[in-house]
């Protein structure tokens, strides 16, 4: 609802005029710059999917997260739990708190080294959890599991339609 400065009258804007008196209206909804769409999301998960993160050799996820920080740390509204830090909002879910590894432009990033499946279903559940609080979730994975598995069965049939449902729902799973 806005004010029309002619009338005096509050008026659900539609156009630039008023609907009672025919004066100009400003229109005080404005999209924020990177305000989440399916759109930028998808953009985000491609920018992240092509990060040069190096990941022979690594055997933590502590490894990753270093250089997930030193390669997003000037990316605009990068928050992060990395280093003890709190600066990403939690979301509680049935009485417990979980929060993301990290934020970015109002979207959460959960950071996963998968040794086993598990740690992929780990994270893909933790994706939904977040989304009750973020509209999307973008779930980095980087395959540790034996002749990386997880990575060689990217391109099956079942893991397609498995990204492509989890795309449907905002999640976003990037495998390196």
């Amino acid at each position: 609802m806005v004010k029309c400065k002619s009338c005096g009258r509050e008026t659900q804007v539609v156009s630039n005029f008023c609907p009672h008196c025919g004066g100009k209206v400003r229109l005080k909804a404005r999209i924020k710059k990177w305000d989440p769409t399916p759109r930028k999301a998808a953009y985000l998960a491609r920018k992240l999917a092509s990060l040069d993160l190096q990941t022979r050799g690594i055997t933590k996820e502590k490894d990753i997260e270093m250089q997930m920080l030193q390669l997003l740390k000037d990316y605009e509204g990068f928050r992060h739990r990395w280093g003890g830090k709190r600066d990403v909002r939690s979301v509680e879910v049935l009485g417990f708190k979980h929060g993301p590894d990290a934020e970015i432009r109002g979207m959460a990033l959960e950071v996963k080294y998968a040794k086993r499946p598990g740690d992929l279903q780990r994270a893909i559940g933790q994706g939904l959890l977040y989304q009750t609080q973020y509209p999307f979730a973008i779930l980095f994975i980087v395959d540790g599991t034996p002749g990386r598995k997880i990575k060689s069965s990217v391109g099956t049939k079942n893991a397609k339609r498995l990204v492509q449902r989890l795309r449907e729902m905002g999640l976003y799973l990037i495998v390196k």
